[in-house]
Formats: C-alpha cells, structure tokens, sequence
C-alpha cells in the first residue's frame, strides 16, 4: 500500500488488505476496490458518518400523532397517542385534554404509545390534543393541521372505526 507522504496511509492487516477495505467490503458495496484509496476513505467516512447519524437516538420527549384523528362525539373511542420516551426516562404521569375536556389514560403501551379513552364532544369539532407529562411538561397538537398533524374531531359514531378490541388485536401483531 501507497502512502501520501507526511501521513500514516490506511492500515493493513496480515493479508495485505486494508481495513477500510475490509469495512467497505462488509457493507457490500460495489466497485470499492477500483476506486482510489482516497476515494475510498472518503466512502468509508461518509458512511460512518451516516450511520451514526441513522443510529442516534432522539433523547428529547415528544408527541408526534394521535391515531386515529376521528373518535365518537359521544366519548369511549380508544386513541393512541404516539411519541418518544414516554417512559424512557422513569415512569411519569399523564393527563390528555381533547380541547377542554379531559380524557381517560388506560395506560403506558411502550416508551412510544400511549392510550387514552377520548371524552365526548361536539359533531364536527376538531380540538387540541395537549399532552401533560409530570415530569416533562406540556405537549400540545394543535386542532390545525401543523408538520403533518392535526388534533382530534369528533364525528357521529358510525364513522368511527376504533375500539379497544382493535388496539388489543393491534398489540398482539408487534
């Protein structure tokens, strides 16, 4: 193996085969050897640094949805509240407002699920999701529609398709 000069070059092992070969190899990647050894330690660090940016875990407590975004006007309906580190950190509490109205916590599904039983509300009324954690604050989906998301409308009963079969069945498939 060639060296620029003034640097220490890639390493070698026994078999003469350098180890961001072997790395590079490991992640079959096509067409490394005929690349040049700069070119190859350029892959080979552009690759780590994306794989280490793919595997950074996110250490911030967030709310990222509610599914499903429909429940019965009348309350009952059954609604996943969907973020991280719910329960990563030690246990916390919660409560759930759907606009002004206070829901039911069932329980903690996983550090990324939480279900709660939706109170009534008015047909047609879309509200506010906000999410109180103690500890870690208020997290609030706004009734408009906000990075994809959107609070919670309350519909007549028929078009409401979630109950609490459905997320027992839902957990039995993860």
């Amino acid at each position: 193996m060639t060296a620029r000069p003034g640097s220490a070059g890639p390493r070698s092992n026994a078999e003469g085969v350098a180890e961001s070969d072997q790395l590079l190899d490991g992640a079959h990647l096509s067409n490394v050897r005929s690349m040049t050894p700069v070119r190859r330690q350029v892959l080979f660090v552009i690759a780590s640094a994306m794989f280490l940016f793919a595997c950074k875990e996110d250490t911030k407590l967030k709310v990222t949805g509610v599914e499903p975004e429909l429940g019965d006007a009348d309350g009952g309906t059954y609604v996943r509240i969907l973020g991280n580190r719910f329960i990563a950190d030690g246990a916390r509490n919660a409560k759930v407002y759907f606009g002004s109205h206070l829901g039911t916590v069932v329980r903690f599904a996983s550090d990324s699920e939480l279900i709660v039983q939706a109170p009534g509300g008015k047909i047609g009324d879309t509200v506010d999701v906000l999410v109180m954690f103690e500890p870690g604050g208020e997290i609030k989906i706004p009734k408009e529609a906000f990075e994809n998301k959107k609070g919670f409308t309350y519909v007549e009963k028929k078009q409401v398709n979630t109950n609490w079969d459905d997320l027992k069945n839902e957990d039995k498939k993860k």
